[in-house]
Parts: structure tokens; C-alpha cells; sequence
């Protein structure tokens, strides 16, 4: 089977495994409304005879799509509850005070449109994004007491050894991993930024927790830097979500430390990325080919350490983080440099060819055919496949930044510039950021 082939019968594959398994649709069907500005979503399910299906409310859910239904799944009982019953609400108070104030159920009485009773379930973005980190967090913090000796030698500033004795003149250039990635793992990158002869560093951080905690960590490291050495300049070098974490502490007065003098980003994802909401599949499959030596004691434990994939809610497009992040101004004391790849790994027809084969499952199954129209909106907006659009993990449009007039578009893939094998597009990026580099 030829490479293009397999990728596009993954890409189907981690669209199937990222919406889960949704039950299958009954008489009753369920709408779905979207209020934007409040980040508030409404799903109303009909009832049938005033009966509603609590297996409805979940199928609800599930068409509402980025939802995390599993709390109501634990708590709804089974069969039906009738919307006309005395005890119905009283059945409804009960699940309000367990699911507030994420999520909140309501019944709302017939109408014009509506000839029978129906059952709304609200959920409100924004909390149920704060209650899924709070409760993350917690467990992180439970976990990481027992270690946190270690912890601190994982991740942080590690600079070369010996770069007090270079030039004062001279910056020093700190490079930044993105997500699902270490210090250790950009070592292509960090090696073409040391052929500029300048001191060297990197900065680790927990790879996919919130990426305002990682900012909050460099930030920390920073001031430090900057207390200890007031005279010296800084240059932050960053790949993919690591020009995010820069960014979210540049772009703060109160993390901003004051010692950055350019910004050179390679692929941030400055508006999000579609792969972002498929995180669920990319973590089967990693799990499906890790390594069998690996106990899954410490898989779990590496998952709670990085963040219980928190940033991979912070990279969705229109999250709120990226709303809030880039509704600020660009830091003035910084210059600011953004590289775009262009080395996507589809065209067009294959993309097309993508769809053709979800359109053709869709018809085969009701399952699929409930999520369906989910899929297809990732998929016709999803520029980080094409090339000439973008580099396989970050389309070029929703890589800009706006403010930034110095943005260049080159042929490379997104891990490309990365890894000890580059390809001559690599190199030429290479080049274009030690020019930057030697740039006073």
C-alpha cells in the first residue's frame, strides 16, 4: 500500500476513534443550538407521549460534539423519565445540583413548532472547561508532591555549560519544544541554532498541560535569568505550540520578565489546529503501538506529569485560551519573526478521497451517520493536510500572526526541522533564522 494511502486510511481511522462509539438514534431527535458569544450550548431533546430517553440526552450530547459526556453517563439512570410526572422535577433538581453549574437540565413546555413537552440540557463551555482543569490540576498536584525533587530536573532553563564567558553583547538564544514533545526531541533545531556560535539553551515543560502554566513556568525562569543577568539579551527560538507558550508570557505585563529582545516562532499554531480535536484517537494509537516493556502504571503516571492533555483544549480553534491570547497586543519590545511550512502531506483529491470514504460509511451506518456531520466539518477545513496550505500539523492561515510583518512561507514539514535528518527546506530555514539571529 503506497505512504499516501495508509495516511489517508489513518487520518479516517482517528476521526472514527475521536468521536467515540454514540449510541444509535430513536424516534426521538435531538437539535442542537449554539450561542457564540456566550460559549453556551443547547441541546433539546423531543419527547415522544412526554417521554424522553435518557440514552436520547446522551445521543444529544455526542451531536453536540466537543462535549465530555461521560458525567452524565455516569449519573443518568435508565429507561425514561416522563417530562408530565410530579416527580420529574424533582428527578431534574437533583441531577442540576450534581452537574452545576457546568451542565443544567430543563424542561420546556410545548409550543407552536412543538407539539409535545421537551427536554433541554445546557452546557456552558467555559465552566465545563474550568471544572475539567480544576480537576485535573488537583490530581496533578497530588501526584507531582511526591516528586517534585525530580520534576525540577525535568524541566526548566538547561543552558550550555560555560555560556557566562561569551560575549555580553551577544544574546543567548533559548529554544522551545511544542506539544507532545521534549527538549530532547528538537535536537535538529537546537543544533542549527548553535551553528550561529551563540550561547545556547533550551526550556523544558510538562508538554501538553495548560499552556498558561507552562508560560507561567518560563516566565518564573526568565525573571530569574534576568535578575541574575541584567545586562544579557535574550532570543526565544520556538517550535509549534512553544511560540504559544512564549507568547503567553511576552504578551503579559505581569509574566512579561523584560530581557526578550526577538521571538522567532517556526509553525505556531496561532489559531489552533484541527488536529487538536482529535486527541482522543492519537492517544489509542499511541498506546496501541507503544512499547510492551512499558508498565501501564507508568503510562498513566507520564499522562497525569504532562498534563492529562489539557493544551490539546487550549489548541482547538476558538478555544479560550487562543481568544484571549491573541485579543492581546503585540509585546513592543520584541521583534517578532514567524516561519510557516508549506509541505503538507495531501492534496486536494486526496483530501476529497477522505471524505468520499466517511460519506460512504456514513451511509452503511446509523452510528457514523449521527456523527457525521461533526466529521465533516473538521474535515472541510482542514488546510493542515494540503500542501501548499500548510505543514501537516498547522495550516499557514491559522499560522499568522497579526502585527507580524515578518512572515516567511517555506517548504517544510511540521516535525521536519526538528529531527538530525534535514532536507535542504530545512536548511534554508535553518539559514533564515541564524540570519535573524546575527540581526542587531
Amino acid at each position: 500500500m503506497q505512504r499516501s494511502q495508509v495516511l489517508i486510511h489513518s487520518i479516517i481511522a482517528l476521526l472514527l476513534i475521536a468521536v467515540g462509539p454514540p449510541s444509535l438514534p430513536s424516534s426521538a431527535e435531538p437539535s442542537v443550538e449554539y450561542d457564540e458569544a456566550k460559549r453556551i450550548t443547547r441541546v433539546i431533546i423531543p419527547s415522544v407521549n412526554n417521554q424522553v430517553a435518557w440514552n436520547d440526552v446522551l445521543q444529544g450530547l455526542t451531536r453536540a460534539g466537543n462535549f465530555d459526556d461521560t458525567a452524565l453517563r455516569a449519573l443518568l439512570p435508565d429507561g425514561q423519565i416522563d417530562l408530565t410526572a410530579s416527580g420529574s422535577q424533582l428527578t431534574i433538581r437533583a441531577l442540576n445540583l450534581a452537574l452545576a453549574p457546568d451542565i443544567q437540565l430543563s424542561v420546556l413546555p410545548a409550543s407552536e413548532t412543538r407539539p409535545e413537552f421537551a427536554l433541554q440540557v445546557t452546557l456552558d463551555k467555559r465552566k465545563l472547561a474550568n471544572t475539567r482543569r480544576n480537576l485535573k490540576a488537583w490530581i496533578r498536584s497530588a501526584i507531582e508532591m511526591s516528586d517534585k525533587e525530580d520534576r525540577s530536573q525535568r524541566f526548566g532553563l538547561e543552558l550550555d555549560e560555560g555560556w557566562q564567558a561569551a560575549d555580553p553583547t551577544k544574546p543567548l538564544v533559548v529554544v522551545l519544544h511544542g506539544f507532545n514533545s521534549a527538549a530532547s526531541e528538537i535536537a535538529g533545531l537546537v543544533s542549527a541554532v548553535q551553528a550561529a556560535k551563540l550561547p545556547t539553551g533550551t526550556f523544558a515543560y510538562p508538554n501538553d498541560q495548560p499552556i498558561a502554566d507552562s508560560a507561567q513556568g518560563l516566565s518564573r525562569d526568565l525573571k530569574k535569568l534576568a535578575a541574575d543577568h541584567p545586562q544579557r539579551r535574550l532570543v526565544l527560538v520556538t517550535h509549534s505550540m512553544g511560540g504559544l507558550v512564549a507568547r503567553a508570557a511576552l504578551e503579559n505585563a505581569q509574566l512579561d520578565p523584560g530581557n526578550v529582545a526577538k521571538l522567532i516562532m517556526i509553525a505556531p499554531p496561532t489559531h489552533g489546529s484541527q488536529w487538536a480535536h482529535l486527541s482522543y484517537g492519537r492517544e489509542v494509537l499511541e498506546l496501541l503501538f507503544r512499547s510492551s516493556k512499558s508498565s501501564e502504571v507508568s503510562q498513566i503516571y507520564a499522562a497525569i506529569e504532562n498534563g492529562l492533555a489539557e493544551a490539546d483544549y487550549d489548541l482547538q480553534p476558538g478555544s479560550e485560551f487562543l481568544r484571549e491570547l491573541n485579543a492581546r497586543p503585540r509585546n513592543k519590545q520584541v521583534q517578532y519573526s514567524v516561519f510557516l511550512g508549506t509541505a503538507g502531506p495531501l492534496t486536494a483529491e486526496q483530501l476529497q478521497s477522505v471524505e468520499a470514504q466517511l460519506d460512504q460509511l456514513a451511509r452503511e451506518s446509523k452510528a457514523i451517520q449521527l456523527v457525521h456531520p461533526h466529521l465533516k466539518n473538521i474535515l472541510t477545513d482542514f488546510d493542515e493536510l494540503l500542501a501548499g496550505k500548510g505543514d501537516g500539523v498547522v495550516a499557514v492561515k491559522r499560522g499568522r500572526l497579526e502585527g507580524v510583518a515578518d512572515t516567511v512561507l517555506l517548504n517544510f514539514t511540521h516535525l521536519g526541522p526538528t529531527g538530525n535528518t534535514p532536507t535542504p527546506a530545512d536548511r534554508k530555514l535553518y539559514e533564515a533564522i541564524r540570519l535573524r539571529l546575527k540581526q542587531q
